[in-house]
């Protein structure tokens, strides 16, 4: 059965997640703007499936989602009958600012666009009413069978206001209801957090802390488990996050997160009944066990992945540390006068820790492709693609099948490029010679980088 558990790309491959994929149109033809394995088709899956286990989607059911957006899951719901009310911030507020208009609900219309549920059924079912996180009304209190937050309790203001969130949204719970919500995690550190702003990750430490309040006061708390994953893609990293990335762990101001789910029983009895479980001890002493096992699969993982160590820890290479291999030192190419023609200038990182390009949101200086020979000169073939006329190109790409792509970095021993367009202009028919080196922009040159291209124009 799912339990709370950190984000692993190990999830998509379940039959669980590919059946509430289909089902909520996490699919080719309904992805919209997110890539098709996104952190937020897994939450959106994760929870669905959480839920089921507890045979809660069932007609009847009475459910209560918070900061909805534009989520699939009310129409999902729906779907199986359950009874939903969808509340989000008002949009008319001041706070509302912060979001776009694609990120908030302004009624049910934009809760069923993909068609999930039937248009008629989903009428029935569903309701719309703006609702503050910080300030829940009694009204909504012991009202319903479930509740979920997707990923919205990280955004109200600091740590402290989105774990008062969890705990306070618990009183709109029956006996016996299930609360699950999503957020980030930082997985680094378990001191060190951005704890206020639009946007805050929580601590390991936060989690403890609010199991042990909640069993003290009588709730079953699904203990956390903390896994960096084992899939290959498990190790991509995003330095410059992006709305609906498929990317396992994010940097954001230094940190590093990834999603996570968590999963509350309100005590089956009629009120909160402090220490009420004979289980209440034994539950804490698990949440206190997993707290230390998940504690050191962080230290682990910041001390053994060299990738992780490089980005994040902010101690990226100096130049003069930068240790490239040019594939090829000599390149020829003919070019028809006044014409231009693309070439690729490949490299291999030798170097101990990742080099990052300018697509990371990072402090450190990106390597880019410069002319030099003598350096930083402006060059004869330079082309309205160029960034300068001493920067051909300033992205940095690894091949992908038979194309390539731009990359926030470029892992140690993994082989990268730079395309560069060359423009003969007006340029007399002849044979010429360009050269091109990396640079740590801001720092220095790297050593033994250059490239000669002999270029004869015809």
């Amino acid at each position: 059965m799912i339990g709370s558990h950190s984000f692993r790309w190990a999830d998509f491959e379940t039959r669980w997640y590919k059946r509430w994929a289909d089902e909520l149109r996490q699919t080719e033809a309904g992805r919209e703007n997110y890539a098709l394995h996104a952190n937020k088709f897994w939450q959106n899956a994760v929870m669905a499936q959480l839920l089921w286990e507890q045979k809660l989607l069932r007609a009847g059911k009475r459910a209560i989602g918070f900061g909805v957006g534009q989520e699939r899951l009310p129409a999902l719901f729906a779907k199986y009958g359950v009874l939903v009310t969808a509340t989000d911030q008002d949009f008319t507020t001041k706070k509302a600012g912060l979001w776009s208009e694609y990120e908030l609900a302004r009624g049910t219309q934009s809760l069923n666009q993909l068609g999930i549920c039937e248009e008629q059924q989903f009428a029935q079912h569903v309701e719309y009413m703006p609702v503050d996180m910080t300030n829940i009304p009694k009204t909504l209190h012991h009202a319903y069978d479930f509740l979920w937050s997707n990923c919205a309790l990280g955004h109200l203001g600091s740590i402290p206001e989105g774990l008062r969130f969890i705990t306070e949204s618990l009183a709109c719970l029956v006996p016996g209801g299930w609360a699950t919500h999503t957020t980030e995690l930082n997985i680094l550190h378990d001191k060190d957090t951005v704890t206020s702003g639009s946007t805050v990750i929580l601590r390991l430490r936060d989690i403890y802390e609010l199991q042990k309040e909640l069993i003290r006061r009588g709730f079953h708390v699904k203990p956390f488990l903390l896994t960096m994953g084992k899939h290959p893609k498990d190790r991509r990293i995003s330095l410059a996050p992006q709305f609906g990335n498929d990317y396992s762990k994010i940097q954001f101001k230094g940190h590093l997160a990834a999603q996570i789910v968590l999963a509350i029983q309100k005590s089956k009895h009629s009120e909160e009944q402090p220490n009420s479980s004979t289980f209440a001890p034994v539950r804490t002493l698990v949440a206190r066990g997993t707290y230390a096992k998940n504690k050191y699969a962080i230290r682990h993982y910041a001390k053994t992945d060299p990738l992780i160590k490089g980005l994040i820890t902010g101690r990226a290479l100096q130049a003069d540390a930068i240790v490239v291999r040019p594939v090829k030192t000599k390149l020829h190419v003919r070019i028809t006068k006044g014409l231009s023609k693309t070439v690729t200038l490949a490299f291999h990182n030798t170097s101990q820790a990742p080099l990052l390009g300018v697509a990371t949101e990072l402090t450190a200086n990106p390597i880019v492709l410069a002319t030099t020979e003598p350096r930083d000169r402006s060059s004869k073939f330079v082309d309205v693609s160029w960034e300068s006329p001493n920067r051909p190109s300033i992205a940095l790409r690894v091949r992908s099948g038979k194309a390539t792509e731009v990359v926030e970095y470029v892992a140690p021993g993994q082989d990268f490029l730079f395309a560069v367009t060359l423009h003969t202009h007006d340029l007399r028919r002849g044979t010429y010679v360009e050269h091109f080196g990396l640079v740590q922009e801001l720092v220095g040159w790297v050593d033994k980088s250059i490239i000669a291209i002999t270029i004869e124009v015809v």
